[in-house]
């Protein structure tokens, strides 16, 4: 049977706002964990091949963590942009378009707003699905953004170890949004290893080229014959060893913009030889940026474990970074009274 349950997230309540945790659980005993601070999936259990259930994400323990380390976005819903927007300005409908700077001269995930606002949130429980669904509206100025943005976002987990995530929003102006999720995942179960020996298997044709700021140049570089073609299965430390300059320019790794090779719904699978564990990641958006945490360290403990390099990999399915100053890429404009409809699905199963 499929369970929904709420709770006060540690740490909140007294200073702060309330924030409640909702976690959702199936019969396979995969269960989801989301709070209404910044959306975020603070821990999300699924079974390895020995069906031992263990946590295969990056998470903390209290609200005091998450706001300490907003920077990270362990987990969040990332708005209105993700990724970067070059110089922290952009044209629209003729105008100059200035946001705040918050990564050196470059605006970054939109200075933290979606991943640090307090959601309003609901439940739905069926037979086939247990939700929370969270809701958010974003008001016209906010960090320069053009429009008054109401954004739903709803996590449903199905009985056969899915957690879709279904975005919405409409604007009452022409704005510019590209929502994701910043969840980083580590298959070996409770941070057992780094994600080094992770398996990765995507349909990409090309990757953005990133300048040495991490912001696209605007060249789409073809995968073939280098450490980013993750047609055939690659080990993500063929990136972290690699000496091909875009993985040392993001300190020898992956945090690059991947272009799925046709329109439509997309998939990724990842997995982890020792566990069994595979995650399959179904998307209708246009690419995917895959950060490797390449530079998380030990200043953040994660469940009282020093982190290291290399601990998570994120897989943020979106639209392309950067896109309102690059004429060529597909438009992230959302036009007043259009509606924004975006759907990412995690799947989790094992292999023997």
């Amino acid at each position: 049977m499929l369970t929904i349950t709420k709770s006060l997230f540690p740490g909140s309540g007294k200073e702060t706002a309330p924030v409640y945790a909702y976690n959702l659980t199936n019969d396979a005993r995969m269960s989801v964990t989301v709070i209404t601070y910044g959306g975020i999936i603070t821990d999300l259990h699924v079974p390895d091949r020995e069906d031992r259930t263990e946590s295969v994400v990056l998470g903390f323990d209290t609200l005091q963590e998450y706001q300490q380390n907003a920077s990270l976005y362990f987990g969040a819903l990332v708005g209105r942009i993700s990724g970067r927007i070059g110089r922290s300005e952009f044209p629209l409908n003729e105008q100059t378009i200035q946001v705040p700077a918050n990564e050196g001269v470059n605006h970054l995930h939109g200075n933290g707003e979606f991943s640090t606002a307090i959601w309003d949130a609901t439940t739905e429980l069926s037979d086939e699905c247990a939700s929370v669904i969270l809701r958010y509206t974003s008001p016209d100025g906010a960090n320069g953004f053009p429009g008054t943005v109401d954004t739903k976002v709803t996590y449903s987990l199905f009985q056969d170890n899915r957690l879709e995530i279904r975005y919405e929003a409409v604007s009452d102006q022409d704005t510019v949004l590209n929502l994701t999720n910043h969840t980083y995942f580590n298959l070996s179960g409770n941070l057992r290893n780094t994600i080094r020996d992770h398996r990765i298997t995507a349909d990409v044709t090309e990757f953005l080229e990133l300048a040495e700021d991490n912001i696209p140049t605007g060249n789409l570089l073809p995968v073939e014959g280098t450490p980013f073609d993750l047609c055939a299965e690659r080990p993500l430390d063929d990136g972290m060893v690699s000496d091909h300059p875009q993985n040392v320019l993001v300190r020898n790794g992956y945090d690059h913009p991947f272009v799925f090779r046709e329109s439509g719904s997309h998939t990724i699978t990842l997995r982890e030889p020792i566990s069994g564990r595979r995650l399959t990641l179904t998307t209708d958006y246009p690419c995917f940026v895959m950060y490797t945490g390449n530079y998380l360290d030990d200043s953040v403990s994660i469940h009282g474990i020093p982190a290291k390099p290399y601990f998570g990999v994120a897989l943020e399915a979106q639209k392309f970074p950067d896109a309102p100053n690059h004429p060529d890429f597909p438009s992230i404009t959302l036009k007043a009274g259009e509606p924004y409809l975006q759907t990412t699905t995690w799947a989790f199963d094992t292999l023997g």
